[in-house]
């Protein structure tokens, strides 16, 4: 496995300006939400969303871009930080404003996983943007979170870099994702992928609309490049070749009716 790179991360959530009416009585609905879900779980509050949600109330704007960051506690006793009481925040206030969801460096379970797919599949939360960095995201998982993609209509982004799924979590994501129509760019950087997955992700980008990928620090060698290009050309050709078999059948078909006119 590639050493890791640096991250280039920021630290906390960031809001986007957006005039919504009411803006200020969402954001202290979502946040009395948030911190009462913590305090049923014996947990605290993600410290960049807490800030972030202070400020759109100061601001009176709403949150598009929610960055939860795992903390490990400063001192023995310190209570956790969990994803499951933000999410179900956004659910159960219906908090529609999301936009981009970023979760970086925290162990997601599958029941984790779980939780974010089925908020994924209500669609009524138009995420454009998910992020999973480091998150232990285990192959089933990865497929189960992949399926939710494929329902989400608003969703063109996913990162998956530093979860190191392997093949098999490669294998089972990019299966969830066919006939995917929305995602344009997927990054699985520092995946632990080998040159096998190169026939997954070759699949996976000449049959959805997946345009931008990013696979640094990863194994796939020429092996799997090539494997990936190979499959993209392929569809390529029989996409060309079924185009120009549908012009010649309607020319033909033109050609006809002025025969017969």
């Amino acid at each position: 496995m590639p050493k890791k790179g640096k991250k280039g991360k920021k630290k906390g959530g960031k809001k986007k300006k957006k005039t919504v009416a009411g803006a200020e009585d969402i954001i202290q609905r979502l946040y009395k939400c948030y911190e009462r879900n913590c305090a049923l779980t014996d947990s605290q509050m993600c410290s960049g969303i807490k800030k972030a949600l202070k400020a759109c109330q100061e601001n009176t704007t709403v949150l598009e871009k929610f960055i939860f960051e795992g903390e490990v506690p400063e001192n023995e006793g310190d209570l956790p930080v969990l994803i499951e009481p933000v999410l179900a925040a956004i659910r159960q206030d219906r908090y529609i404003y999301i936009r981009d969801l970023h979760i970086w460096e925290y162990p997601m379970s599958i029941e984790n996983a779980a939780t974010l797919a089925l908020l994924i599949e209500r669609q009524c939360y138009p995420m454009r943007v998910i992020e999973l960095s480091d998150c232990l995201l285990e192959p089933y998982a990865a497929k189960r979170l992949s399926r939710s993609f494929n329902i989400c209509p608003t969703l063109t982004h996913v990162v998956l870099d530093y979860n190191e799924f392997g093949d098999e979590g490669c294998r089972d994501f990019c299966k969830g994702l066919e006939q995917n129509i929305t995602l344009l760019s997927l990054s699985m950087c520092y995946c632990d992928l080998t040159p096998k997955s190169g026939e997954y992700i070759g699949d996976l980008v000449s049959k959805t609309a997946v345009r931008e990928l990013y696979l640094n620090g990863n194994n796939l060698e020429c092996d799997g490049a090539m494997k990936i290009i190979k499959l993209c050309t392929e569809q390529a050709e029989y996409e060309a070749i079924k185009r120009a078999e549908e012009i010649k059948r309607k020319e033909e078909e033109e050609a006809e009716k002025a025969a017969k006119g």
